[in-house]
């Protein structure tokens, strides 16, 4: 069976979504920044926010697992593991992107899960930013 319509529809919305993911995390980020310097107050759209980039992130680890499962590198794998290690290009798209990825939505989990438990608005903002913000990084490199 060919897949390769579906791995383009696929890798388009991949595209799309990390636009969207990326801008979601951008706007929350900047948003805590600006709301830890003025010292405001923890709003529920802040949590709402919060959320959102949560769902978005996890939402495009999905789709980019997804994609890697149809893509055609993939039977690279069979060639073993020194034709993946000697050549940089296989080994980013196998290895590290998928790497940094989960990675990314690792550390975006465990800082909603922090600013969660956080009882002060200080707390509150500074998990999400440093969490969301290294999250991000990740999402750059993968």
């Amino acid at each position: 069976m060919d897949y390769t319509l579906i791995y383009t529809w696929v890798f388009q919305l991949h595209s799309f979504w990390k636009i969207v993911t990326l801008t979601v995390l951008f706007y929350t980020i900047f948003r805590f920044i600006f709301s830890l310097l003025k010292n405001l107050n923890f709003k529920p759209l802040d949590l709402r926010i919060t959320l959102f980039g949560l769902i978005f992130s996890n939402i495009y680890l999905s789709i980019k697992l997804i994609l890697y499962l149809l893509s055609p590198k993939l039977k690279l794998w069979s060639n073993g593991f020194n034709e993946i290690f000697n050549n940089n290009d296989v080994f980013y798209l196998l290895i590290e992107s998928p790497f940094y990825n989960i990675f990314a939505v690792l550390l975006i989990n465990i800082g909603w899960s922090l600013f969660k438990k956080a009882t002060s608005n200080k707390k509150r903002f500074s998990r999400v930013i440093l969490f969301y913000t290294i999250g991000l990084l990740f999402l750059f490199l993968g």
